[in-house]
């Protein structure tokens, strides 16, 4: 696979969101870069090489996994039957925090993506919940 600096600066930028990565392959001036004080300083009081103290807004919002399953079987956890089924003997793995999971098995949400889903139907921002929230359509009853 022949990759340019610019292929990988331009995908390192596009996947900043969840990795912060670093940006010493982006045609910068060397000062400028994350492993160079003051940039990528952090509370440790040294450049870490990110662009970040390693903290971004999914770690504060998000799930850490959001493709597989707590509680399953399959590579992506996937079975909907979590646990025993009656006649077979498929084994299932559970993972240990279930908070850090968007989905609790193959066809439910966890209780913490409900909440959060919850949470905004009923006073979430105009832009992402309307015409009403449900807190306004109780309202004018």
């Amino acid at each position: 696979l022949n990759v340019s600096i610019d292929q990988q600066s331009r995908e390192r930028q596009e996947n900043s969101v969840f990795d912060v990565g670093n940006n010493n392959y982006i045609n910068t001036r060397r000062t400028a870069q994350a492993n160079v004080w003051p940039y990528g300083q952090t509370t440790f009081k040294f450049p870490t090489g990110r662009n970040s103290d390693g903290r971004l807004i999914p770690d504060f919002i998000g799930f850490k996994e959001v493709k597989k399953a707590c509680c399953g079987s399959g590579p992506f956890r996937g079975s909907s039957t979590c646990g025993y089924r009656a006649g077979t003997s498929r084994d299932f793995e559970l993972c240990e925090n279930v908070s850090d999971y968007m989905f609790f098995d193959g066809s439910h949400t966890s209780e913490k993506a409900n909440q959060q889903t919850a949470e905004l139907m009923w006073d979430g921002p105009s832009d992402l919940v309307g015409p009403y929230t449900l807190k306004t359509l109780f309202q004018n009853l």
